[in-house]
Order: C-alpha cells, then structure tokens, then sequence
C-alpha cells in the first residue's frame, strides 16, 4: 500500500509540475528609445488648425509618462497646394514643443507605399489589345467572356460553368424573384458558417496575355450582413503556389444599400497568362462576418485604356496588325482617361477608381484610320489593388526618387528634425516597367530602391539617422515569392543593408524573433513598434522579451527600445492607452 501510496504522490507532484506556466522571460525596462508614433493626424494639422491644441495634449502626456521621442507621420502632398504654408508652419512649431521638452522629434518620410501623381505609379504593360474603329471611336474587342454569368443555366445549386464548393449547403440557386437580371441568381445564407472563400462562385476563363479587363457583378446583402467583397484571378505562381494576380476588394461601405442590388467592380491585368481562375463576392475572413448576400449578372469586359499612364518613358503606340504604326494628334486623339485619379470627384484628387467609363478615343479627320478598321494597342496602366484601388509609386522612375530628394529638403527646412522615417513597407506592385526589366527579380530592384533612398535622405536630410521599417526585407515576412503583384519573387531585398539604417520591426508574435536574428547579422541597431491597439499591453510586452530571449545576447546588445503605435484607436483616437504602455514598458513617467 505504501508503494501505491508513493506512485499516486510522485504522479501527482508531475501532474502540478506540468501545470506550472512557462517561467517569464528577462523583463527589460531600460531602453534607450522610448518614442510615440504620432500618425493619422498630419492632414488634420494642415487643414484644420483646430487640432493643433490636440496635439500639443499628446506630446506633453507623452513626456509626462517617460517617452522620450516623437515621430510625426508627413506625406509629400501636404506640401503643395493652399495649406502648404499652415502646414510647414504647424510642423516647424510642433518640432520646436518637442525638443523644448528634451526630446527626439523625428519626421516620415518616403511613402514608397504609395505617394506619388499618376504619372509617378508602378504600371502593367498592355500588349497588342485589339480596337476597332466604331462610329470614328476606337472601341475595345472583347477578348474573354464568363460564360452564364447570370446562372440562367443550372443543374441542381450549380451554376453551369462554374464550380461552388458550398453548393447545397450554403449557397443555393435562387428563383424566387430575386434576381437582377433574368430569373436566377445565387443566394448564400448563414455566411458566417461558410470557411474563408468557399461560398464565392468559381468559372475559368480565357484571356489574352498583358490585357487588362473588369469584371463587373451586382451584389445585395441582407440587413444584418457584415463582410468584406473580393475578385480574384487565380494563376500559378512560384514554387507550384496560386497567386492572385487582382488583388481588389471593392469595398461595401459603410452605409451599403440593403437587400437592394447595387454594382460592383475590380480590374487585373492577365500578365503573362491565357487562363485565369475567377472568383468573385464576399469572403468570409471571420471578425463578425456573417448574413445573407444575393450574387448576380457577373461580366468581364476589355478596358485596356482605362487608368492609362503617359509618362513618357512608358511605350505607347497603334499599328495595324502587321507592326506600321499610327500617329497619335494626326490619326487619333490623344490617349488617356481623364477620370484617372478623380475617381472621388474634381475635389479629391489623386484617388483611383476602375469603374468610369472607358475611355473614348477618336479617330481624327483626315488620318489614315478607316471605319470598321481593326488595329492594336500596347501601352501601360496604373497597377491598382487593395480596397481602395491604391498605387505604388515606381521603384525605377527617376521622378520619384525627384520627389523625395525634394520632399526631405522641405521637411529639413520647416521641421528641423533628429531623424528620420522612411515609410517603405508593404509595398505591393512593382517590377514590370522597362527599367525594371533590368533587374533579373524583384528583390533586387527593392534593395536597389532602398539603398538610392537612404543616400537621397542622408544628403538631403542633413546626415541624419534614417530608420525603416522591416517588412519589405526580411525573409520570414515580404521579401518572399508570390507577393502581392510583384513580378517575381521579392527575396534578397534585405541584402547587404546600409549600415547606418536603423530597422522598425512591427508585429512580433512567433516571427519577431526571426525577423530579429534577420537583422542581427547584419550588425543592424533594432526599434519594435508595437501597440496597435491590442487589448493586453501587458501581454504584448511578454511577447516580446520571449523574442528577444530567443534571440540571446544580439538582443540586449542591438534592440534600442520602443514605440507606441496604434492602427486608429479603440473606439477613441488611438492614444487612449499612452499612460499604461509606458507603465507596462518602463513603468511610466517615474521610469524614464
């Protein structure tokens, strides 16, 4: 019994032992950069002065609590047009509080991800798209159809050339009377049960290489409904992966009509492909997705003038079908869309949309283009994507790196800064202007971006420290194959990095420390941004002291410290939590 005894104890004395939590990591709270991200209120600063006396509240909470940095989110437009003045003026004066009160200022700059004119964006070839001459227009010639996209044509909830994985269970063939255009559409109910995009109809299609299309749809959604629409063109990509070569969510709004059909729309360019997987409707992502959604009427058209870009490095011609080419101002009228970057109206410029009109363009008295004439059109247009039809500015264009040897000079002027930001992350198009054709991937061209950058900012910056954030180089985040509508892969964009460049690494979680040892082998110093409204500050910080644990004496020796970043804010501003982070991190204003 007494054997039984000490078994049942040593078996118990286990059982705790393996309850007992993971031991906490090295809790640091000495850092050399204790910095506040103060962004989304640049725009506010320079054309409502109102918000001056807000943030001037910011960055004194900020000293009070032990930051010692403020770093001010800038973009290039704010300094054209008629606040230009106000708003170089506000930013001089918010530099000169900062450094009154002791502390870093430092200012963004750069925003690689997408800053720029129309002129200025990255842009897909269109290669040989055939027109006609139409009532003296030239007019687009279809070159790919989605078959039964009113799904007139059925056996059972499938629609007739397409494939619907939650057919039966979820998504239905409706004849009820709700349909848009003839007497069928597809209704899909209880979406919060359908898993990611199993309930979005699937059809593929036919296309032509370098065109690009639309493809349009009409959607209603039932009054509860809550979820994000999307278009996607499926193609192999590297390493045997798909690769969505659209990459627009045409967004619902905030105020959707309900249980009405309203239209909706997305374009892509085919790149290199003649088949494309269409999908197209909500997607259930989770975070509250859920309701019922009507899909019908789903077209795809040829718009190879659509969001045309003129820069004039960029080939831009007519022939006829055997190469001679046409004179644009003496045969046709000058290509261009000049919806382009009005898509929000004469009174908000520089935002892209893909649903205006195609472009019209004619055919000029007394050229040599004929009615009824079939010729081919190779240009470029703007790569767009996201749910905002947003543009990457060109990695090879001189022009853009123009622009920010200009846009440092001013912020050296008015802000006088300590540093400087770089904003070149989650850049998403790229590669297939002809300079780019000159770099074998894409990852090269990045690295080359990046290492022109840091010398423009470091001359016209004053030789002061430049940081960037981290994801665009690293591996184990964009520096990847398949990403987004780069041309190819993205890795080797984090070689050889300037030396002085001071990395923002943001996210954390089970990749900060790999993101981190990235960087440490390199001999580059290291700053986490953090925050981003997380609910568990505490947790947070735990998070990343595991990483920096895991990353053993590199960490201590290369990680500087900290910034609050926040996403828009809990429900508030986003600077709600200002206090309780300096709390957590270095235990507040007593701490600094």
């Amino acid at each position: 019994m007494t054997r039984w005894l000490t078994i049942t104890l040593l078996l118990t004395l286990a059982g705790h032992a393996l309850a007992v939590e993971d031991p906490l990591p090295t809790q640091r709270k000495d850092w050399k950069v204790r910095w506040l991200l103060l962004k989304y209120w640049g725009n506010e600063l320079r054309e409502k002065p109102e918000t001056w006396p807000a943030v001037q509240r910011y960055v004194r909470r900020a000293d009070e609590a032990g930051y010692n940095g403020i770093v001010f989110m800038t973009r290039a437009k704010w300094f054209r047009g008629e606040h230009a003045a106000l708003w170089q003026q506000r930013l001089g004066e918010l530099g000169k509080l900062v450094k009154s009160l002791g502390m870093q200022w430092l200012v963004t700059c750069v925003f690689a991800k997408g800053g720029g004119t129309a002129e200025m964006a990255e842009s897909f070839p269109v290669r040989d798209a055939p027109l006609v001459v139409k009532d003296g227009v030239l007019v687009p010639v279809p070159t790919a159809e989605i078959r039964n996209g009113s799904f007139e044509e059925f056996e059972g909830d499938i629609p007739t050339g397409f494939s619907l994985p939650e057919a039966g269970k979820h998504a239905f063939i409706d004849q009820t009377g709700q349909a848009y255009d003839g007497e069928t559409c597809i209704r899909v109910e209880n979406f919060e049960e359908v898993r990611g995009r199993l309930a979005m109809p699937v059809q593929r299609v036919a296309v032509k290489p370098f065109h690009q299309y639309r493809v349009s749809f009409r959607l209603k959604i039932s009054d509860d409904f809550k979820s994000n629409v999307i278009v996607m063109a499926l193609v192999p990509g590297e390493g045997g992966k798909d690769r969505d070569i659209c990459y627009q969510q045409p967004i619902v709004g905030r105020k959707p009509p309900r249980n009405k059909w309203f239209s909706k729309a997305a374009t892509f360019n085919s790149w290199d492909n003649e088949k494309v997987s269409l999908l197209v409707g909500p997607i259930n992502w989770g975070k509250g997705t859920k309701g019922t959604f009507w899909l019908d009427d789903i077209r795809i058209t040829d718009v190879p003038f659509l969001n045309v870009n003129r820069r004039p490095e960029l080939p831009n011609k007519i022939t006829d079908l055997v190469g001679r080419a046409y004179k644009e101002g003496r045969d046709y009228a000058r290509i261009m869309d000049p919806k382009c970057g009005w898509a929000w109206g004469p009174k908000s410029p520089n935002h892209y949309g893909v649903r205006q009109g195609h472009p019209e363009i004619a055919v000029l008295p007394g050229g040599a283009l004929r009615e009824g004439q079939k010729v081919l059109y190779t240009g470029y247009h703007i790569g767009l994507y996201g749910r905002y039809y947003g543009k990457t500015p060109s990695l090879t264009y001189d022009g853009v790196f123009k622009m920010y040897a200009d846009e440092v000079r001013t912020l050296r002027r008015a802000a006088d800064p300590d540093g400087y930001l770089i904003w070149f992350d989650e850049m998403r198009v790229g590669g297939w202007e002809p300079k780019s054709l000159e770099f074998e991937t894409c990852g090269q061209m990045i690295n080359a971006a990046l290492q022109r950058t840091y010398q423009i900012v470091m001359r016209e910056g004053g030789g002061k420290p430049i940081h960037s954030w981290h994801d665009m180089f690293t591996p184990t985040h964009n520096a990847r194959a398949n990403y987004y509508l780069m041309r190819n892969t993205c890795e080797g964009a984090g070689k050889n990095l300037p030396k002085g460049l001071n990395i923002w690494i943001w996210g954390g979680g089970s990749k900060g420390a790999e993101h981190m040892k990235f960087f440490a082998k390199q001999g580059l110093r290291q700053i986490f941004c953090t925050y981003y409204d997380t609910p568990r500050i505490d947790k947070q910080y735990q998070g990343w002291m595991k990483a920096m644990d895991a990353l053993g004496a590199d960490a201590d020796r290369l990680v500087d410290g900290v910034v609050y970043s926040t996403w828009s804010g809990k429900g508030g501003d986003g600077f709600e939590d200002i206090e309780e982070f300096a709390e957590v991190w270095w235990g507040g204003g007593d701490g600094k």
